[in-house]
């Protein structure tokens, strides 16, 4: 991951800041750099323009998902237990940054991602997809359903969005018990009716 300044990072917290309050075209330069406490020529400075501080953004962002799936996986050894630990800690980082949830929400769907998908991004097919990769070994040593990848991709990941903001922006709060039925739910869905429990 590239290394980021200290004012680059202002710039992408102003930037999630405004785009949860006002949406992307609601969201220009000028208006990022008074909230980033910066001047508009800093921003461009490390952006050409907005689409590029938009893109490179998503990767930042993206690049605490893939941090937060690796941490997860190493808390467990069963190949289940790793499952759940990677839900729960992905429902965890959505409830703790709503704003991130709300902006890949708007940025998958919006024409400044080329990928029109929900919930998948070129990031995600890559090898260097920890969740991507942690799929494929379900499929390889039969714990999950002989599907194609991406499908069982957008089946956990939109999954575990949707019940993050079923969380986050209804009066429906989901507790501990709620969590463990709901990822038990998801892998019922996703694995092997044969399913050995040890990887």
């Amino acid at each position: 991951m590239e290394t980021y300044s200290t004012k680059q990072i202002a710039i992408f917290n102003a930037t999630l800041q405004l785009v949860e309050e006002r949406g992307f075209h609601g969201t220009p330069m000028s208006a990022v750099a008074e909230k980033a406490k910066v001047a508009t020529g800093t921003i461009y400075h490390y952006f050409k323009g907005k689409d590029q501080l938009l893109k490179e953004l998503y990767a930042f962002c993206r690049h605490q998902l893939v941090e937060v799936t690796i941490e997860a996986a190493k808390e467990k050894n069963e190949y289940k237990e790793k499952f759940k630990s990677i839900w729960i800690a992905l429902y965890n980082f959505y409830i703790n940054n709503s704003q991130i949830l709300i902006f890949f929400e708007l940025y998958i769907n919006s024409p400044f991602s080329k990928n029109k998908q929900n919930y998948k991004t070129e990031e995600d097919t890559t090898e260097s997809s920890p969740l991507y990769n942690f799929i494929n070994i379900g499929k390889d040593n039969g714990q999950l359903k002989n599907i194609t990848t991406d499908i069982l991709l957008i089946q956990i990941l939109s999954n575990c969005v949707a019940y993050a903001k079923l969380h986050l922006f209804t009066q429906h709060n989901l507790n501990v018990e709620d969590i463990d039925i709901i990822v038990e739910m998801t892998w019922d869905a996703i694995s092997q009716s044969n399913k050995v429990e040890n990887q």
